[in-house]
């Protein structure tokens, strides 16, 4: 378990669950984060490897932020039945870098209930991929969002999944736009 990890005193942001950085590796099963205030778990040009993990109630460092599980800079990431839950501006969130891609291998995921940053009130998605990541998702549920369920956007950015449901999703409270289930864009590809 991890839990109630405060932003940082001087300059108030961070407050990551778990760091996985530098071609490290994290395997674990049951793993439990919640209470964070950027980040649930952060991988950057690192491996994440394991099933059974709950991220959760996630407040934000100033407003902002509050990511259930952010992969990035080459990361690589293995992961069965993954659930995040109260996260704030994006549940799932994968970016490549410049010369290395980000990828997802995942099974039997549950993203819900994801609000927008507090400062803000924009945003709220369950999952985004974008400028370069790749996901491959087998059983991926997408419920009670906020603005839009799953964004593919940018060169590069590829979802491929079987076995989809998404329901439920509002339009954001700043604007009351948007609402959509699933918005590809800008050189994606679902």
């Amino acid at each position: 378990w991890v839990t109630h990890v405060a932003p940082r005193v001087v300059g108030g942001t961070y407050g990551r669950g778990v760091v996985v950085e530098n071609r490290a590796t994290l395997s674990a099963e049951g793993l439990t984060v919640a209470g964070c205030a950027d980040a649930g778990v952060f991988c950057h040009d690192a491996t994440l490897i394991g099933q059974d993990w709950t991220i959760g109630h996630l407040g934000g460092a100033n407003g902002l932020f509050g990511r259930g599980l952010v992969a990035q800079g080459g990361a690589t990431v293995q992961l069965t039945r993954l659930r995040i839950s109260g996260a704030r501006e994006v549940g799932l969130f994968a970016a490549a870098a410049d010369k290395t891609q980000t990828v997802l291998h995942l099974r039997d995921v549950v993203v819900d209930a994801t609000l927008p940053e507090s400062v803000t009130p924009e945003a709220g998605r369950a999952l985004e991929l974008s400028n370069g990541a790749t996901a491959v998702v087998h059983g991926l549920v997408v419920a009670g969002n906020i603005g839009s369920g799953a964004v593919v956007a940018g060169p590069g950015a590829r979802l491929f999944a079987s076995n989809v449901a998404v329901f439920d999703t509002k339009g954001d409270a700043a604007t009351l736009r948007r609402g959509r289930g699933i918005d590809v864009g800008l050189g994606a590809v679902l």
